[in-house]
């Protein structure tokens, strides 16, 4: 694999393109509890929430390193190393 980074997709597991582009090409994970709220440009707290359950999705050590660092940072959640 060339580069790297981290995404923040949904986590919609059961799904073809997970498979084959998550579960068979990431290095690591962190599952978010729970959804994620939408805010405004204001910062207070919009009134809908994330459709489905998201995931952050580490692609090379580099990513993986920058995404344990901010694990205090984010939502409570699930890392998981793959």
């Amino acid at each position: 694999m060339r580069g790297g980074g981290i995404a923040l997709v949904f986590a919609r597991t059961e799904t073809e393109a997970f498979y084959q582009h998550v579960w068979l090409k990431a290095t690591a994970l962190y599952f978010i509890k729970g959804r994620l709220n939408f805010h405004h440009v204001t910062g207070k707290i919009g009134s809908a929430s994330a459709p489905a359950p998201s995931v952050l999705i580490a692609y090379g050590e580099t990513a993986v390193t920058r995404m344990q660092a901010a694990i205090p940072l984010l939502p409570l959640g699930k890392f998981i190393r793959l």
